[in-house]
């Protein structure tokens, strides 16, 4: 790769011209002054050694632009078809790159939705049935009056972790009905409930039947089974629907060394009414 010359003025008029050029072997930034005489350089034009920001694009935008290939494209020592090879993989994945961009924003100005969403203004809404559960299941003093009852309890619900032979219950459980008896050990709405209020209505005990769930036996409100309409709720907020004040009646819950239920309190979920 020749030198690049620029013609200096002499002050000596006997003397070749001085001759300014830029080294490629030490970077386009590098200029040195030296005597030239009429060959090689006879003939070339007055050069002016200024670094244009072409250039210094050309140079530094390879080094900085992590773009694969780029480096190979503006490197003019490296084999042409390896340039155009590059030439024609980057200017591919501009194109492509520009047409997602602008099908992008065009599908994006276009407002596109997936969800409607649609605001119904009601009067009334139907109150769900609510079902309220002790976390206990069954009442020690009824568990204590079953012979052989607390054993078997703590070997049903421990099972899954050790082989059990239920055989050994069979003379004194065989004969007791399982429903029954969860209704029996169950706690009574009688006995927890001791306030509640529907709106400005007060409540009692018989406004609330039972029934049997997988968490034991529940009592229910609102399920419209008994005849009566389900009722309708016409105004927002907690004063327009269901309190309760209940007693768990933790004293009489079923414990015992193995027996690993410790939370007390009840559950409450709201069932749809059929």
């Amino acid at each position: 790769m020749p030198s690049r010359v620029i013609h200096v003025a002499s002050s000596e008029a006997d003397t070749y011209p001085k001759m300014a050029y830029t080294d490629p072997e030490k970077g386009i930034f590098t200029t040195e002054v030296e005597t030239a005489g009429p060959y090689p350089f006879k003939g070339l034009p007055p050069y002016k050694d200024k670094v244009t920001w072409i250039a210094v694009v050309a140079k530094g935008l390879p080094d900085t632009v992590s773009v694969s290939g780029l480096k190979y494209l503006f490197n003019g020592r490296e084999n042409r078809t390896r340039r155009m090879v590059w030439s024609w993989v980057i200017a591919v994945a501009l194109g492509v790159m520009t047409y997602q961009v602008f099908d992008r924003c065009l599908y994006y100005s276009q407002y596109p939705k997936s969800v409607d969403v649609e605001i119904n203004y009601v009067n009334n809404l139907t109150f769900p049935t609510v079902a309220i559960c002790n976390y206990n299941s069954f009442r020690n003093s009824v568990v204590e009056t079953v012979p052989n009852m607390s054993a078997f309890l703590q070997d049903t619900y421990y099972s899954r972790y050790r082989p059990v032979d239920f055989s050994k219950y069979h003379a004194s459980l065989g004969n007791i009905n399982s429903t029954e008896f969860f209704i029996k050990a169950a706690h009574t709405i009688n006995n927890s409930f001791v306030y509640g209020f529907w709106g400005t209505e007060e409540l009692t005990a018989a406004n609330f039947s039972f029934d049997i769930f997988d968490f034991g036996v529940c009592f229910t409100f609102n399920t419209g089974t008994d005849g009566t309409d389900l009722l309708m709720v016409e105004t927002s907020g907690k004063l327009h629907g269901l309190g309760m004040i209940l007693d768990t009646q933790q004293w009489d819950y079923f414990y015992s060394s193995d027996f690993h239920r410790v939370s007390s309190g009840f559950s409450s979920d709201g069932l749809r009414p059929e």
